[in-house]
């Protein structure tokens, strides 16, 4: 019998809730109180700056933090000495980068042990088409136990345009899902819609979701999609919109919100990898 995540995935949609869990029940510092300055945020290997902050207490609206690609099948039970990062730098049918301002600045977290991973020196792809970062996972990762599924990437350019994070155990990837994810810092936040939208025809509705799922403090939700529509037909590539809205919660009661409109590319041949 399919389980009901599974259909959802095959439906095109799944959504998954990181909350508490006994690996992730120590707090970011006493991370750093037990392995001390080797795994706090710092310059690594002149390449990228990665590691553990101590947490800021602050609030913040429900925010999209993630647009990834990711095995559909998982990253396996080990975790691998490398993570190859790709960012796909253009879609079938249009131009690539004209200026500086378009190479997207690439981000990585995980908020539950407020893990970050930026100023990465990406390199460009023979093709020219596309940037590679090889990530090692001794540093910060294996010490802090975290998965490489829980990774929240994020790549956007100047003109605040969103491309999707091929993340994979492997240089060669293939069988990949989009995966969002949607993170509220400290608010109490209900999630009842989320929606993917054309950008240049009329802002028509490709795939939609509404659901009523609850978010605590420090909880992440990530919604997976197969670029296909409701009538499960394969998107064409293209810039689309990512919008989402709910409530959000505290001691003087419940507010609704609504998020800002989130334009990312598509390209359906970044699923099938290489």
């Amino acid at each position: 019998m399919i389980s009901k995540p599974i259909m959802l995935a095959i439906l095109g949609i799944c959504l998954t809730l990181f909350g508490f869990s006994p690996v992730h029940s120590i707090t970011p510092e006493e991370l750093i109180r037990e392995h001390g300055e080797k795994i706090k945020y710092q310059a690594r290997e002149g390449n990228r700056f990665e590691g553990i902050k101590p947490r800021l207490h602050a609030t913040s609206s429900a925010d999209l933090i993630s647009v990834s690609l990711k095995p559909a099948a998982g990253f396996g039970d080990h975790l691998p000495e490398f993570l190859y990062l790709v960012v796909p730098l253009k879609s079938a049918g249009t131009e690539g980068l004209r200026s500086g301002y378009q190479v997207p600045e690439v981000t990585a977290r995980e908020p539950k042990l407020n893990y970050w991973l930026d100023h990465m020196k990406f390199t460009r792809t023979d093709a020219g088409d596309s940037l590679a970062f090889h990530l090692k996972t001794d540093a910060v990762l294996k010490s802090a136990g975290i998965a490489p599924g829980a990774l929240q990437l994020l790549a956007e350019d100047y003109n605040d345009l969103i491309y999707p994070v091929i993340v994979s155990p492997s240089e060669k990837h293939g069988g990949l899902v989009y995966e969002f994810g949607v993170y509220a810092e400290e608010q109490h936040i209900t999630l009842k819609s989320f929606s993917i939208l054309s950008f240049h025809k009329g802002r028509r509705t490709v795939f939609s979701l509404n659901t009523a799922t609850p978010i605590k403090a420090y909880e992440l939700i990530t919604i997976s999609w197969d670029g296909t529509s409701t009538e499960a037909k394969s998107i064409p590539p293209g810039n689309y919109i990512v919008e989402f809205d709910g409530e959000v919660s505290d001691n003087k009661g419940t507010l609704p919100f609504r998020s800002p409109s989130y334009q990312f590319r598509h390209n359906p041949d970044s699923l099938v990898g290489q």
